[in-house]
């Protein structure tokens, strides 16, 4: 059985990782052809014509899988790709199944026509098992022994968690910026600043508008910063808020929107009281959502030192 994978060069870690769990699941031999492999695992030789090698990829494939994460999303190759399976398909009067695979997407985001395919989430273990059953019935083929397609899994998944998202960050920090004072703020960006070098120094990845903040007087205009802002959260892994204080702060209505999407949270607060109702009963009611009291700022980033994991898994 022979498998393409169309994607963006940016996910080659993603689908690595894919094409290894693929190898070492079944018992035969699938060739997995993707454009960033090596010359020697089936990638595109040197002066080899590029389109002359995806059309042969696709005429000789029984599947397609394309790799979807929030940059890779608006390449036109990819659709350019996909049509071309469909293509293939109609002339053999047969239909090529194609699964757009995502990482950091949800299915109402995919682009269309691809969002008429029945997507799967790379890095959710049930649908990636899914996938895999959808592989051994296209193939006719055979799984290895129980405890091997569990360590396959488990590597895949190890492998996908360390890689990083092109597009996606590992952690969304929020924190209350225009609407504190000059000293409060000072403290609270030096702090912001140290986690984010802290989470930095172990390989991922953190967003935090107060550090695209030039000048505290001349924020970015508020439809530009929601945009921004917002993209970002959506594309985010994980959510951090800094809450000194209690205060009106746009902060808030980030965590309400990283709560009712799943995005697992860490509050930072002084004070229990200082979160508004929902949130206090959120950290009581949800798995996925946590509180942390904190005196000066510098214990924040102690506290992430001290058990990153709790921050960022």
């Amino acid at each position: 059985m022979k498998i393409f994978i169309s994607h963006s060069s940016s996910d080659k870690p993603l689908v690595d990782a894919l094409h290894a769990l693929i190898s070492t699941t079944f018992a035969e031999a699938v060739e997995v052809v993707y454009s960033s492999a090596s010359v020697s695992a089936g990638g595109i030789s040197a002066g080899q014509d590029w389109l002359d090698w995806v059309r042969i990829q696709v005429q000789e494939s029984l599947m397609t899988i394309v790799v979807l994460t929030p940059l890779s999303k608006t390449r036109p190759w990819l659709m350019w790709e996909a049509g071309a399976v469909t293509g293939v398909g109609l002339v053999r009067r047969a239909v090529t199944p194609v699964v757009p695979l995502l990482f950091g997407l949800k299915s109402d985001e995919v682009p269309s026509p691809l969002r008429l395919r029945q997507t799967k989430s790379g890095s959710a273990e049930s649908e990636v098992r899914d996938l895999l059953e959808s592989i051994r019935r296209v193939g006719n083929l055979t799984y290895q022994s129980n405890e091997q397609v569990h360590t396959a899994l488990q590597d895949y998944m190890a492998a996908i968690n360390k890689a990083r998202i092109p597009g996606m960050y590992d952690v969304f920090i929020s924190c209350p910026m225009t609407s504190i004072d000059e000293p409060e703020y000072g403290r609270l960006k030096t702090a912001v600043e140290a986690l984010c070098q802290a989470i930095t120094a172990r390989g991922f990845h953190a967003y935090c508008a107060l550090m695209r903040l030039t000048d505290r007087e001349q924020p970015d205009p508020e439809a530009i910063a929601a945009e921004m802002d917002f993209a970002a959260l959506m594309a985010s892994r994980h959510f951090v808020m800094i809450y000194p204080r209690r205060i009106i702060s746009s902060c808030l209505l980030e965590a309400g929107y990283a709560l009712v999407a799943g995005i697992p949270s860490v509050y930072f607060v002084r004070s229990d009281e200082d979160l508004p109702y929902t949130l206090r009963g959120a950290v009581e009611s949800f798995r996925n959502a946590r509180r942390v009291r904190f005196r000066q700022e510098r214990e924040i980033v102690d506290f992430y030192c001290r058990y990153p994991d709790l921050v960022i898994t």
